[in-house]
Parts: C-alpha cells; sequence; structure tokens
C-alpha cells in the first residue's frame, strides 16, 4: 500500500482499525491459498512465509494473488467511504 502514513494520519481514529482489518484479511486470504503463513505485521507491512520446496513459486504466486487482492480492498474501501489505496 502506498502512503499509508498518510492514509493513517487523515482518518478518524476508530476507522483504521477497521481499515486495516480488511486489508489484513484480504491479503492474508491471498497468502493462504499459496500455503503461506503470516509471521510478522507492522502497520501495512506483511511479512509471510513458506516452508515447502517450491516455496520461491508459491510466493510469487501468493504476490500475483496479492496484487488482486489489492484491487479487491481498493473496491471494498471506495464502497466503505475510505480512501481507495494505490500499490506497487
Amino acid at each position: 500500500m502506498t502512503d499509508y502514513v498518510g492514509i493513517a494520519e487523515a482518518m478518524p481514529v476508530a476507522d483504521l482499525p477497521i481499515f486495516m482489518s480488511e486489508y489484513y484479511e484480504t491479503q492474508g486470504r491471498a497468502i493462504s491459498a499459496s500455503s503461506g503463513a503470516i509471521s510478522l505485521l507492522i502497520g501495512d507491512n506483511i511479512m509471510a512465509v513458506w516452508d515447502q520446496p517450491n516455496s520461491a513459486q508459491l510466493a510469487c504466486e501468493s504476490a500475483l494473488a496479492q496484487s488482486d487482492a489489492m484491487k479487491k480492498f481498493g473496491e471494498w474501501a471506495k464502497a466503505h467511504g475510505y480512501p481507495s489505496p494505490a500499490f506497487r
């Protein structure tokens, strides 16, 4: 997510946990679908690990799925009156 700090600072305090919970859920589903596990959450950063012989391939598949998940998250955010964050 680009400009996480700007989004967080502009958002009402009560809304940030709702916004981030949905972000973590959408990204977590994409990671889990490729047999990954989230090991650390800090702000908008998610560290995930794969413990499989083909972990590099699974991580790449997850990255593509996470990109699609960010598009869906942006749609959710916009529908709920939140800013639709850009991503790289």
